[in-house]
C-alpha cells in the first residue's frame, strides 16, 4: 500500500473482517477535538446525533461475516470487484 486512499481501503477492509469498524469509529468520534481536525464543520461526524447514528448502523454489520482476501488486490487502484 502506497497511497493513503489505498491504506484507507485495507483499513475498513481489516475493520469489517475483525468486526471492529463500529468500535474504532465509535472511538474517533468520541474525541471531538481530532475529528473536527479531519472534518468540515457541516459532516455527519461532528453532529452528535447523526454520528450516534452512523455508530448504531456499523454495530449491525458486526454481525455479518466478512471473508476478504487482502491480498491480490491494488487497493491503491480501486475496490476489489466480484462477479
Amino acid at each position: 500500500l502506497r497511497t493513503s486512499l489505498g491504506k484507507g481501503r485495507a483499513f475498513i477492509r481489516y475493520s469489517l473482517v475483525h468486526q471492529r469498524l463500529a468500535d474504532t469509529l465509535q472511538q474517533c468520534f468520541m474525541n471531538t477535538k481530532v475529528t473536527s481536525d479531519w472534518y468540515y464543520a457541516r459532516s455527519p461526524f461532528l453532529k452528535p446525533k447523526l454520528s450516534s447514528d452512523i455508530v448504531g448502523q456499523l454495530y449491525e454489520l458486526t454481525e455479518v461475516q466478512f471473508d476478504l482476501v487482502s491480498r491480490g488486490y491494488d487497493l491503491d487502484a480501486a475496490w476489489p470487484t466480484f462477479a
